[in-house]
């Protein structure tokens, strides 16, 4: 048996098995299959004046958090009725809701009301903010009070821990920190990238980090324990866009600028999985929640089988717009994405989909800046 496995190996017929346990596959042609098309009609349960820079779904799929250019709001996923709005008047980069759904971390920039340069008038300063809010009494119980290090710096990524403990963070120019939420001490720091963080993704069991724009095109897991670090890297892919741990701790899914997907075995460092997801780039991407799935984003959505890199299905194909955050909180559907228009075109759309038909469930439609 193992003789034959080999051989459907060798010839490209079965998935190839490396050290790691990982199923190995390459798949270097672009598929030409056709996607799903979009549904004809109007979706839309809500509209922003306000432009939308990312979304997450809360734990138990009941709300839903938007980041905007003026706040963020919670949106009721049942009735979709706005349920509250958050840092009125802030720019709003990241949400995020803890796992256990009981708080709702927010990543903003703040009026600082100093000048940016002090030898003239050219207008007041931003400062990064970060505020943790209590869901049941929607009141702030986390905002460190940080220094001049944060003004005129965004948050470029945000994440919270597993266990809910932590929240991983990346501004413009600091690398990524990790901070206590109950004592306010940073527990963990990564300095030295080759750019701007913007993804960063935990392993399921909370005990590693991994992060994009490391030196040479690659990808930064470290421990947190002692900040001990490893470079993932692969020659048939550029930089990364996006960044997502597997469910069972396995594997970490990497889309990149050239439309490649890497799945790295955790066990091997290496690029076992490859798949030429996309023609241009790999904005997005999302497990489904069993690991059996990967969805990747560019200018369509298509999901693969995540053992041997074939594509099951794609939909949502448009012109001038790219796909640039994804979330599948329950196996079959929905689908979340955050839908962004490009050449020219500002609008940005939360879209829900049934995954399986590659029907629109619900619009939350921006037209702001």
């Amino acid at each position: 048996m193992k003789i034959l496995a080999l051989v459907l190996c060798i010839v490209g017929l079965a998935a190839c098995a490396p050290t790691g346990g990982q199923p190995a596959f390459s798949v270097t042609a672009i598929p030409a299959a056709t996607s799903m098309p979009i549904p004809a009609g109007t979706h839309t349960v809500a509209r922003l004046p306000w432009r939308i820079a990312s979304f997450d779904v809360s734990p138990d799929r009941q709300s839903i958090a938007l980041a905007t250019s003026n706040g963020a709001l919670v949106y009721d996923l049942a009735s979709y009725k706005l349920m509250r709005r958050l840092e009125t008047g802030e720019q709003v980069g990241w949400v995020a809701w803890s796992p256990d759904g009981t708080r709702l971390a927010i990543g903003s920039a703040k009026d600082y009301g100093k000048p940016f340069f002090t030898g003239g008038d050219s207008g007041n300063s931003a400062k990064a903010h970060l505020a943790v809010w209590d869901t049941a009494s929607w009141k702030i119980v986390f905002e460190p009070q940080w220094g001049d290090e944060m003004v005129n710096q965004n948050f470029n990524a945000l994440a919270w821990s597993p266990d809910g403990l932590s929240i991983a963070f990346s501004p413009d120019l600091g690398g990524v920190q990790v901070l206590d939420i109950q004592s306010g001490k940073v527990v963990s720091r990564q300095t030295d990238f080759a750019a701007g963080v913007t993804q960063i993704a935990w392993s399921p069991d909370g005990s590693r980090l991994v992060a994009n724009n490391d030196m040479a095109y690659g990808i930064r897991r470290w421990r947190l324990n002692d900040n001990v670090s490893v470079r993932l890297f692969d020659r048939r892919v550029g930089s990364s866009m996006a960044l997502a741990w597997s469910p069972d701790g396995a594997r970490i899914a990497s889309g990149h600028t050239d439309g490649g997907v890497c799945l790295w075995t955790v066990a091997t460092n290496r690029c076992d999985g490859f798949i030429h997801a996309h023609r241009s780039v790999t904005f997005s991407l999302a497990w489904s929640p069993d690991g059996l799935q990967l969805a990747t984003g560019g200018g369509v959505i298509r999901i693969w089988d995540a053992s041997t890199g074939k594509l099951i299905r794609a939909f949502g194909e448009q012109d001038n717009i790219l796909y640039a955050q994804l979330r599948w909180p329950v196996r079959g559907g929905p689908l979340v994405s955050l839908v962004e228009g490009i050449s020219g075109d500002s609008s940005t759309t939360v879209r829900i989909w049934d995954p399986l038909s590659g029907a629109i469930l619900a619009d939350f439609t921006a037209t702001g800046q």
